[in-house]
């Protein structure tokens, strides 16, 4: 169960830096799936694995700080245009 859940991370976390760097709109897209990465740890403490955990843990806050940073304009990461999702 903790490598479904370590895979269910690293999935999450790969999608959000893919929806950061090409600029999705609503930008909502680009914060939810950092943002449900770092509740992940929550329910991963009892399978033990403490710096694996803790390493996805500061990788996914960083992708939510560089997609919130993004969504709020102060830095712009690929396209200047958006990518609309319908």
């Amino acid at each position: 169960m903790f490598w479904v859940m370590i895979t269910v991370f690293v999935v999450f976390i790969l999608t959000g830096t893919f929806f950061v760097f090409m600029n999705i709109k609503p930008a909502i897209l680009q914060l939810l799936f950092f943002s449900v990465a770092a509740s992940l740890p929550a329910f991963m403490n009892t399978y033990g694995h403490n710096i694996v955990v803790l390493g996805l843990f500061v990788l996914s806050v960083t992708g939510l700080l560089i997609a919130g940073l993004q969504v709020l304009g102060i830095v712009s990461i690929g396209p200047t245009g958006s990518i609309p999702v319908n």
